[in-house]
């Protein structure tokens, strides 16, 4: 989530276009502006102008560039000439790359390279070294031809992607530089194709990873290093992105600032478009929307997004035409578990099937193929428990596809294959298998959930013989599967989810509807699709059922939620959750609820926070510091839990995600 606030002249800023941020080693933030220089240091604004009688003043008030070098020294890029911050004089000394040619000194870049050396670009006066000991400039050999007859180059961005080559952005297009030579180099194929070299750009970087960034009058660009190529060398692939100006999508947003934060997160500035983020795992932007007043509203306070900064506390700073948009974004709120092969006290492989809180505060968590390991919240660890044909007293299957601890201590475990269910024995640690029908009248061989009741009953429902109900003081079994004939039979025989809500109903979520069963008659009630479709589920495929602390009862489908409501006549119909309330149509395999009433949606895309009030949605992806979950469920919906402290779990392909209580605070 972003947290915003803004910062104008209304507080102090000298002028509201904002096109350069820095902060400098003593934590002062700069600002330059079309109409002076600014230092902030959290409470006030410091401005500093040009006078026509003070020579130590700046040499113009239209701020283009900022940059602190190596000794940590501040350079000013202005409309008119270099200057240098001199601090302990307050003072700025003035340069000027062609004095004699007032119309080039127009500072728009500074940058120092990988030998520290300095780089100026000027606004019509090309690139120039500026040699900072001798306080000279020396213009780059080789003016392009395509800027010769215009005036000269007007330099927007510079960029060193491997020692002694740079790309330098221009008006009049992008350029490779061999550093070394003082020349240019042609333009690889692609990039010349795409009219690189002839069209407006803005800014070039390079990323983490190696990817050349160009933003452009068109739009972005992205450049990869060529598989068996020397890093740097962009001969091949290229993939342009065009970012829409506003919701329609009719104008593409000139690319105007690029920024990479220390996460790998890149964001992207626009000219009309406002701010967008890169999200690596899909290959795709995310859009933050701009308005009018940030303040009032909460969204940027202007779609010219000119520069981009992040500085050391985690602020991002964004210098638009109407100040400066100013984010914190909170510290993940989610915490995860990730296997570390190897390590025996880390989270197993495998995918998590089941989870579960014992009367110790310790999660059990079971996994398809990794058996069984035990977190102790207290100091991170895990303890691992898996099957060994040699030992019979181990779990009898690494398939592990629920868990459960019944009131009086006992630890249950459903497993795929030999033989089902296992009892945990504390005082031996020994796992006993357990044959709750001594007819085999219930298959085991996959225990897809189980569930104690009021009663203190056990259900064991499995993926495909249907549903059993153990009795514990008479020690007697009963099973119940679907049969054709019999309309209050079981809906299906595949169990997902076993759920009791406060008035004592027992839910049964199947692979095909969704089933009531009461106790006294020992008949089963179904809901599901039904022609009319407006007031019945959103599928047929029941992965869970909740209900809130206001008595709401939620079912999570193959495509979506549903709220279920009790109408005048005592019909039970139920409310889809639409698109337009921001809730995406993908399955919902899990449902909690935190401290707030939020409901907690574990979904094929990730996790998603729904706000039934307000139907404020949230999506959080493994972009957000989310594991990745299951595209299709196999068993039972188990993997997710809200322990007694308030904390949730939700189990992935391969890790755990934790979202504390505490966190919640951070979205209030």
């Amino acid at each position: 989530d972003l947290h915003l606030d803004c910062i104008s002249s209304d507080d102090g800023l000298s002028h509201n276009t904002v096109l350069c941020v820095l902060q400098d080693r003593r934590g002062f933030m700069w600002f330059g502006t079309q109409q002076g220089l600014n230092r902030y240091d959290g409470y006030r604004f410091q401005v500093f102008r040009h006078t026509e009688t003070g020579p130590a003043s700046l040499s113009h008030d239209h701020i283009w560039a900022l940059q602190e070098d190596e000794a940590g020294v501040l350079w000013v890029g202005s409309d008119h000439g270099l200057n240098r911050w001199n601090a302990e004089q307050k003072t700025f000394t003035r340069y000027y790359p062609e004095p004699g040619h007032p119309g080039r000194n127009s500072i728009r870049t500074i940058f120092e390279d990988s030998q520290h050396q300095f780089w100026v670009g000027t606004g019509g006066g090309g690139l120039f070294r500026f040699d900072r000991a001798a306080e000279t400039f020396r213009p780059f050999g080789e003016q392009p031809a395509a800027e010769r007859d215009n005036g000269g180059i007007t330099v927007n961005g510079l960029c060193e992607c491997v020692p002694g080559t740079m790309w330098m952005a221009t008006l009049s297009g992008l350029f490779q530089i061999d550093m070394a030579a003082d020349t240019t180099l042609p333009l690889p194929g692609a990039m010349q194709r795409a009219g690189l070299d002839r069209q407006p750009v803005y800014a070039v970087m390079r990323d983490h990873e190696g990817d050349l960034w160009i933003g452009t009058a068109r739009g972005l660009y992205r450049a990869s290093p060529g598989k068996g190529l020397p890093p740097g060398r962009y001969e091949t692939e290229l993939h342009q992105y065009t970012l829409p100006m506003d919701i329609t999508a009719a104008r593409i947003a000139p690319v105007s600032a690029l920024y990479e934060d220390e996460l790998g997160q890149l964001w992207v500035g626009t000219l009309g478009g406002g701010i967008y983020r890169y999200l690596h795992e899909s290959d795709s932007f995310v859009r933050y929307r701009p308005c009018k007043c940030l303040k009032d509203t909460g969204g940027l306070s202007s779609s010219w997004i000119h520069t981009i900064f992040k500085n050391r506390s985690g602020t991002y700073w964004f210098g638009t035409n109407e100040g400066i948009g100013k984010f914190t974004i909170s510290q993940s709120l989610f915490s995860k578990f990730e296997p570390k092969p190897g390590d025996p006290r880390a989270l197993c492989q495998g995918e998590i099937k089941a989870l579960c809180e014992d009367r110790f505060g310790d999660i059990w968590i079971g996994t398809w193929g990794s058996g069984i390991c035990k977190l102790d919240p207290r100091t991170g660890n895990f303890t691992h428990y898996r099957h060994d044909p040699q030992d019979p007293f181990s779990p009898g299957s690494d398939r592990v596809f629920s868990i459960l601890e019944d009131r009086a201590g006992t630890i249950w475990i459903g497993t795929e294959g030999n033989g089902g269910l296992y009892r945990f024995e504390r005082e031996t640690q020994h796992f006993q298998h357990f044959q709750v029908s001594a007819s085999g009248s219930l298959g085991e061989e996959l225990i897809s959930t189980l569930f104690e009741d009021q009663a203190g009953d056990l259900w064991i429902g499995t993926a495909g013989d249907g549903l059993g109900r153990y009795d514990r003081l008479t020690g007697t079994f009963q099973s119940y599967r679907h049969d054709p004939k019999d309309a209050h039979s079981l809906s299906n025989n595949h169990i997902y989810t076993l759920f009791q809500d406060r008035s004592g109903n027992l839910w049964v979520g199947t692979a095909n509807q969704l089933n009531r069963f009461d106790r006294r008659t020992g008949r089963f009630e179904r809901f599901g699709i039904r022609k009319a479709g407006a007031d019945s589920l959103p599928g047929s495929e029941i992965y869970a059922v909740f209900q809130d602390h206001n008595g709401r009862m939620w079912i999570g489908t193959e495509i979506g939620l549903a709220e279920m409501q009790l109408i005048s006549s005592g019909e039970i119909t139920f409310r889809n959750i639409p698109e337009q309330e921001g809730l995406a149509a993908t399955a919902v395999f899990g449902i909690l609820e935190d401290a707030r009433g939020v409901l907690w949606l574990q979904t094929q895309k990730g996790l998603t926070s729904y706000h039934p009030h307000t139907q404020v949605v949230r999506h959080y992806t493994t972009e957000d510091g989310c594991v990745k979950f299951t595209k299709k469920l196999v068993g039972g919906s188990n993997a997710y839990l809200k322990n007694r402290s308030g904390d949730m779990f939700f189990g992935g392909v391969n890790g755990l995600t934790l979202y504390s209580h505490d966190a919640g605070e951070q979205l209030r």
